[in-house]
């Protein structure tokens, strides 16, 4: 099964747990649900959301695996 945000989150604890851990509103985590990714920021390397989301959950994933999540498909497409 493929990692998504969602299962990510769910996995770190739910909304508003990640939203307390990020330090950033339970409805801006939500929004990242529905994106299917993180801010532009995470990826800019501005925040650091993804790695607080895999100490949150224990998956054992890359940093940048996760900031990648719901991109690929828009990374392939820029580089075209």
């Amino acid at each position: 099964m493929e990692l998504t945000l969602g299962t990510l989150i769910t996995q770190a604890g739910g909304t508003a747990r990640c939203a307390r851990a990020c330090q950033v509103t339970p409805g801006a985590v939500s929004q990242w649900i529905k994106a299917g990714s993180l801010p532009l920021s995470d990826l800019q390397g501005g925040t650091n959301y993804a790695q607080v989301l895999i100490d949150l959950s224990g998956v054992n994933k890359d940093v940048w695996e996760v900031r990648l999540l719901g991109r690929k498909g828009q990374l392939k497409k820029a580089a075209s």
